[in-house]
């Protein structure tokens, strides 16, 4: 029990350090290239930018960004809590907080005037950081909990979901500042998306083929913290002639860390093959395994 417990925590310490590190990936690319540009990310982080912007431009009001984006977050990190899980809010509430220190503490600075620049640059870099935090099971909060749980329960990918709530938030950039500049937010975004996607896909199916000696600790493990469906097929190694238990489970990429990690704990002899499936029909549904976490 305790070398479990040392695992476990040696592997909540990354992530939180992976967080950290996202954090300020993030915290760099809204200080140095997206806000001097004028641009806005979307989710709270542009609701937030709209505001802020709005109360200074009519009323000289200066609301501390990062104080406004915490705030927001509050309620949506109950709806986190409810339908995600206790460890994904956690993680939330860790970066959301962590957040807000860095947008204070990393100083803006404009390198350059070229929109265009900045929208490339600041884009890879704030979407490294949110796809890296989002990768290590935290969020940035707001509507990136909401794309969560659509991305988890429905066929779309985050960084599409992400993309159509934000829709709302270009619109009202666009009203307020001028349609050139919600142009550029909207590429500014599509940037981000196409990048989120190749760090954080939960939406993507893996069939997993494990080859074991110890078939019904395997199956109990998996089923009782992924609550997958698991497929026994008979087999029998070449060389050996001996009668092995090949098991077949279809899991998404966020469960495949887990089965492999659990895998390694019950049986580390066992042989395992790793495939992404291009296509999934019939009962498979996506699972939020935070819960049981």
């Amino acid at each position: 029990m305790g070398i479990i417990k040392a695992e476990h925590l040696k592997k909540e310490f990354k992530s939180l350090a992976m967080i950290s590190v996202g954090i300020l990936l993030f915290s760099i690319g809204i200080n140095w290239f997206i806000n001097p540009s004028g641009l806005y990310v979307g989710g709270v982080t542009g609701i937030s930018q709209l505001i802020s912007r709005f109360l200074y431009s009519a009323w000289g009001i200066k609301i501390n960004l990062g104080m406004l984006i915490w705030s927001i977050n509050i309620p949506l990190l109950l709806i986190s809590y409810k339908f995600i899980g206790k460890r994904f809010t956690y993680h939330t509430l860790y970066t959301v907080t962590l957040m807000t220190l860095g947008l204070n503490i990393v100083p803006e600075i404009s390198f350059s005037d070229d929109v265009l620049l900045n929208i490339v640059v600041g884009g890879m870099i704030y979407a490294l950081g949110s796809g890296t935090i989002l990768k290590y099971g935290g969020s940035t909060g707001g509507l990136d909990i909401l794309s969560q749980i659509l991305s988890m329960r429905t066929q779309g990918s985050f960084g599409q979901y992400s993309f159509a709530v934000n829709c709302v938030i270009i619109a009202i950039a666009g009203c307020f500042d001028g349609w050139e500049i919600a142009l550029y937010t909207i590429l500014l975004i599509f940037v981000q998306m196409q990048i989120i996607d190749r760090i954080h896909t939960p939406h993507q199916s893996y069939t997993v083929f494990i080859v074991t000696n110890k078939q019904d600790e395997v199956i109990s493990t998996l089923q009782s913290r992924l609550g997958r469906g698991i497929t026994i097929i008979n087999a029998e190694g070449a060389y050996t002639h001996q009668n092995r238990s090949l098991l077949m489970m279809v899991v998404s990429s966020y469960e495949l860390y887990i089965a492999l990690q659990l895998l390694n704990e019950v049986d580390p002899n066992s042989f395992t093959n790793v495939l992404q499936s291009s296509q999934v029909q019939g009962n498979f549904g996506r699972k939020i395994v935070d819960k049981t976490q």
